[in-house]
């Protein structure tokens, strides 16, 4: 009922934060497309103000013209044209860039149109006038008035557009502000789901958190139970183990006591009788106990390996520097007689040293070590490299040699207890070194893995913190 209440909570959470991470994305998705319309507001915003520009900037320009035009008719002086050719000269200009900028409005450019017109008629009669002074003439009064009703309705003209666009130009900033102040509600709704967003997740976090502490709680029990049982099962199958080789030795004892009198017994006996009792007290019987005797013996090693195995976890760790060449070194003086005798070449590496426990690492580089010399080829010299290279957080140390290696459908077995690769009767070992190295490695905050190429050789990798954490973060 529990269990079943903490999986509906952790449908609601999961639920609720999944609805808090959709409309974060909407609420997102949102603001993104707001910031596009405001973007295209102002550029129709800066748009507008650009035709204002430009329209004023061309009514200036024909203004200008008119003035430097009355000064010339009223002196006769050339140097009042130079500001009236440079208006002339910029008006097409003015007149082209107003174009462009309203090619998109149908009404601005028939008004544009009618606009051009006018000034075409005004620049004629302006430019009929400079004739008229140069050539001595007097201007007419009907030219003079024309021109004023041409440029009163030019004026006209402009303001008409200044102030069509200005009308624009108020609508489209009023948008823009609206759309501003629509941005910053979103801005705000946008943080809100961000901050509903943050708790959901703080509160599944802590969700899961709890049920990650449950679940290693859960399972420290259980290791804890599988140890205790663990080592209750091996110290009880002890006892029949010693049961059955202390009277499988008295059974030994006993025959030998038995002979001479069977001895006397069967000299009353036929000859086939007497033959028959002498195979199944001289080969059957001591063969019998022979079996006996290698099995309990067997059984022992593998109750003592499995002890071995549930001790690991309850051995405290002594964290300190670890000189690992000196270890190495230790192991290989260990394995030295078997070394000389087989004539292997061992090479010893660059080995980092690391803070960690002492005896485990002499341990595993033992095991490893020991597994490399009795898995080497006898049909070629043997060598055996170890090494090692540190890392950012962990050192990663390895065991080479040329051994027979280790077939590819073997190489997961050979970390499991009990578990050997190929066909290996003739070599001594119960499966337990490497699933030993491995618990050990655990422990160490690392791992082992090994690389193989039947016939050729294997390289064992295992990895180790740089800096082994205190007991209570390194339990297997």
């Amino acid at each position: 009922m529990q269990l079943h209440k903490k999986l509906n909570l952790r449908r609601w959470f999961l639920l609720g934060f999944a609805l808090v991470c959709i409309a974060l994305n909407v609420v997102v998705y949102g603001l993104y497309e707001k910031n596009q319309e405001i973007q295209a507001s102002k550029q129709w915003v800066n748009h507008t103000y650009e035709v204002i520009g430009t329209a004023n900037e061309l009514f200036f320009k024909i203004q200008d013209m008119q003035i430097a035009l009355r000064g010339f008719l009223l002196t006769g002086d050339e140097k009042f044209l130079a500001p009236y050719h440079q208006a002339d000269k910029s008006l097409d200009e003015k007149y082209a860039a107003l174009a462009t900028l309203t090619s998109g409005n149908v009404e601005r450019q028939r008004e544009l149109l009618r606009l051009k017109s006018v000034l075409e008629k005004q620049r004629g009669l302006m430019q009929r006038q400079i004739e008229l002074r140069r050539s001595g003439g007097n201007f007419l009064p009907q030219d003079m008035k024309d021109s004023k009703a041409l440029m009163d309705e030019i004026r006209i003209m402009n303001m008409y557009i200044v102030g069509d666009e200005q009308k624009l130009l108020n609508e489209r900033s009023r948008r823009e502000t609206k759309r501003q102040r629509n941005y910053m509600r979103s801005i705000f709704a946008t943080a809100g789901v961000s901050i509903i967003g943050l708790l959901f997740a703080n509160g599944l976090i802590g969700f899961l958190s709890l049920r990650r502490l449950d679940a290693e709680e859960d399972l420290r029990r259980t290791n804890h139970e599988m140890e205790g049982f663990t080592y209750i099962a091996s110290h009880d199958l002890r006892s029949p183990l010693v049961n059955l080789k202390g009277f499988s030795t008295e059974m030994s004892y006993g025959l030998k006591e038995l002979e001479p009198i069977l001895e006397r017994a069967l000299e009353h006996v036929s000859e086939e009788d007497r033959k028959k009792a002498r195979e199944i007290l001289d080969v059957d019987i001591p063969d019998s106990l022979k079996y006996i005797h290698s099995s309990v013996e067997k059984m022992n090693k593998l109750t003592n390996g499995i002890l071995e195995l549930s001790r690991i976890g309850k051995r405290n760790l002594r964290i300190k520097p670890v000189n690992v060449r000196g270890i190495v070194q230790r192991s290989v003086d260990a394995l030295q007689h078997q070394i000389s005798t087989r004539n292997i070449k061992v090479a010893i590496g660059e080995l980092p040293e690391v803070v960690s426990d002492s005896l485990s690492l002499e341990q595993i580089f033992g095991n490893i070590l020991d597994n490399a010399i009795k898995y080497l080829d006898p049909a070629r010299s043997g060598e055996i490299e170890i090494g090692g290279i540190k890392g950012r957080t962990q050192t990663t140390y390895w065991v080479k040699d040329n051994g027979r290696g280790i077939a590819e459908s073997d190489v997961a077995k050979i970390f499991e207890i009990y578990r050997r690769a190929g066909i290996n009767a003739h070599i001594p070992g119960e499966g337990l070194g490497m699933a030993y190295v491995r618990t050990t490695l655990r422990r160490l905050g690392g791992r082992i893995w090994v690389e193989s190429v039947q016939g050729r050789g294997s390289i064992f990798y295992f990895n180790v913190d740089n800096v082994l954490k205190k007991e209570g973060n390194n339990n297997a």
